[in-house]
């Protein structure tokens, strides 16, 4: 499907560099999801044929992904040195299928599907690289709302082969999660690649947790992307997260540092019946204290530098020792 809106975007160009950047461009889709299916269909794809042929389709238009009915964009005032972006989806309606194996959801006909992980709809759209010669370098979430069906089936999905001269069974693969099947229904996507640079904003819009058989289905998310030229690219770091229940609030302290300084710290608190609200932080004699409501049966915490890097912390509950905790680095 990417190389075939690459080819009818109605512009002139070679069929190597629409294979190439098809495959760019679908690995970006996938964001922090990618698996071994995602491997398999990226890597054997060959082309047998002249990668110079030149290719311009007539009176075609440009393919974009689809704008959700309710969504918003809007440049917000930075606080760190750089540029915010917000993104707020409103309303967002999913669709109902059944079938044999179990039940799944889908937005505008779309779902994400990888082995021993439940069918969850999706989204994905292309964002700007750039903004006033500044990249994009993270991405913070401001609140959630989602809907709960209890007792769900969902459908598990499963890759297979066909065998030449044998017919293949349909059965749902084993789950490889325990708790969750993802933590968060936002990724960022950035790609710096020979043919293209391409920042992806991905949303899977529905959870399901194996222990409780509850679905969550998202209707609104707000996210904001940041933005910044600054040579500093590491995330700041957390360590000494203390929480405890007190005066019908969660209290929650941790240390946090960076090179570059702190911006700020907001706790994403889940009240687990349908909303995540947000809480910042405040300082005090070198700690960061915020709280979050009694009702909220986890959070986890996001620190934004002055550069505008995030830190996206675990998913905690109300009642935390002091835990260190340090970012993942891989290199680019």
């Amino acid at each position: 499907l990417a190389l075939t809106q690459q080819l009818i975007r109605g512009e002139r160009q070679t069929l190597g560099y629409a294979l190439v950047h098809a495959k760019q461009q679908y690995f970006s889709t996938r964001a922090n999801w990618v698996d071994y299916t995602d491997e398999k269909i990226l890597i054997p794809m060959t082309l047998y044929g002249f990668p110079m042929l030149q290719i311009e389709t007539p009176n075609a238009a440009n393919v974009q992904s689809t704008v959700p009915n309710g969504f918003t964009l809007m440049q917000t005032e930075a606080t760190f040195d750089g540029t915010a972006v917000t993104y707020q989806f409103d309303n967002l309606q999913t669709t109902f299928g059944q079938t044999e194996l179990g039940t799944y959801f889908a937005y505008d006909g779309a779902t994400i599907a990888q082995e021993g992980t439940p069918v969850q709809p999706y989204f994905q759209t292309e964002i700007p690289y750039t903004i006033n010669q500044e990249t994009a370098r993270g991405i913070i979430l401001r609140s959630a709302s989602y809907n709960i069906y209890e007792n769900f089936n969902p459908v598990i999905a499963q890759s297979w082969a066909m065998e030449l001269g044998s017919a293949h069974q349909f059965a749902e693969s084993e789950p490889i999660f325990a708790n969750w099947d993802r933590h968060w229904p936002y990724e960022l996507a950035q790609f710096d690649g020979l043919v293209a640079h391409l920042t992806n904003l991905n949303l899977v819009l529905g959870q399901f947790n194996l222990l409780t058989q509850q679905q969550r289905l998202f209707t609104d998310l707000t996210l904001e992307v940041t933005y910044s030229d600054s040579s500093d690219t590491i995330p700041p770091t957390m360590s000494n997260l203390v929480s405890k229940v007190e005066n019908q609030t969660i209290q929650i302290g941790l240390s946090a540092s960076d090179n570059h300084g702190i911006d700020q710290i907001i706790a994403v608190c889940d009240d687990m019946v349908g909303g995540w609200k947000t809480a910042v932080f405040h300082q005090y004699n070198n700690r960061w204290h915020g709280t979050c409501p009694q009702n909220s049966g986890q959070y986890f915490i996001q620190i934004v530098d002055k550069s505008g890097n995030v830190l996206r912390s675990n998913w905690y509950p109300p009642e935390v020792t002091a835990e260190l905790f340090l970012p993942i680095m891989t290199r680019p």
